[in-house]
């Protein structure tokens, strides 16, 4: 049966130690007694006969891992494309977390690195050790520009404390080609503080979900991290919800003509933030800015060039001159000439 109503989630069976019975215990009575402490509100067990939601699944699926590990791979899940001039693909985690590699191909070794016969798509499936991997870096590695999507990432990354640098050696800097991103990319990156320039040039990046940096709750630099991604139109508007140490958001988005959507909730909850320089310079594709987008971040200092040359704002500007007296504002709105209440703005701020 499974573990959820609804849900194929089931413990892996080991047949030398078959605990389907007793794990199922005990996600239920942990599950009780969440209940009884009201801590989850909708939750409902196998017994029940509601359809579990993908929320639920999900919350479960980490209960497991983390009390039956042995019992789920650490895998990393990936889409790769071989190129006719370009067909090596090496993998961002060193050979010594390996316990296997699947390419796609039919080839199953433990190398980091595989040459492909043919172009195509290939979906590779590393697993590793139960045990934090040393690094998890595209930086330097060849081909990287053949990876179109990560599908799944349940890596021990917890002894990895920055997935940033600089523009050319960040996580997935110049990952050009990928498109798609699994919601658990970094879930297991507890410690991680920066996050600088991690998807600069993934300039076919199109969406990013909601979940990204969701346990990454020590973050305090977002500093490039979507620099030149021309591709991405929006992010979700609790992208950086647990992310309240984030002070950092210095040309997060800068350099990405097709984004068009500024969530009015976006910097809700990063309550710490002082940096937005630069954050949404040359984004031509926005027109309007949400009025409210940093009322919360009243510890904001630097605003200077922060929409500067995203000529197609339309809309009224937010006054944050008067909001954020003390802070720079330099060129903050400079060539925003369509910008509503453009003659109201104070010259040193455009």
């Amino acid at each position: 049966m499974p573990l959820l109503a609804g849900s194929d989630l089931e413990l892996p069976r080991n047949p030398q130690q078959p605990l389907q019975a007793a794990t199922k215990q005990y996600v239920d009575t942990t599950f009780s007694t969440m209940l009884s402490q009201s801590l989850v509100s909708d939750l409902e067990v196998a017994d029940k006969n509601r359809p579990a939601s993908a929320w639920q699944t999900n919350f479960l699926k980490a209960i497991l891992e983390r009390e039956f590990p042995a019992y789920f791979p650490r895998e990393l899940r990936m889409e790769v494309a071989p190129q006719p001039t370009a067909k090596t693909f090496t993998l961002p985690i060193p050979a010594t977390n390996l316990v296997s590699v699947d390419w796609g191909d039919g080839i199953i070794d433990t190398s980091v690195s595989h040459t492909y016969a043919n172009t195509g798509t290939f979906i590779v499936s590393a697993v590793t050790q139960h045990t934090p991997v040393a690094s998890f870096t595209f930086s330097g590695k060849t081909g990287k520009d053949l990876l179109t999507k990560v599908l799944k990432c349940s890596l021990d990354l917890s002894g990895i404390t920055s997935f940033g640098g600089g523009s050319s050696t960040a996580c997935f800097s110049g990952c050009i080609r990928l498109k798609e991103l699994s919601g658990d990319v970094f879930s297991n990156g507890i410690n991680a503080t920066s996050f600088v320039y991690c998807f600069f040039d993934c300039r076919s990046l199109t969406a990013v979900p909601e979940s990204l940096f969701q346990f990454n709750t020590k973050a305090t630099s977002f500093e490039c991290c979507f620099d030149c991604c021309s591709a991405l139109k929006t992010v979700p508007g609790g992208l950086f919800r647990y992310n309240v140490d984030a002070s950092n958001f210095s040309s997060c988005f800068q350099r990405n003509p097709a984004f068009n959507l500024i969530p009015v909730d976006l910097f809700r909850f990063n309550v710490k933030a002082t940096n937005f320089s630069q954050c949404f310079r040359l984004c031509p594709g926005l027109a309007s800015i949400p009025s409210a987008v940093f009322q919360y971040n009243t510890l904001a200092t630097n605003f200077s060039y922060c929409f500067s040359e995203s000529t197609g704002i339309a809309s009224s500007a937010p006054s944050l001159w008067t909001l954020f007296p003390a802070a720079t504002g330099t060129g903050c709105f400079k060539d925003c000439t369509k910008i509503a209440n453009y003659a109201s703005i104070p010259a040193g701020w455009k």
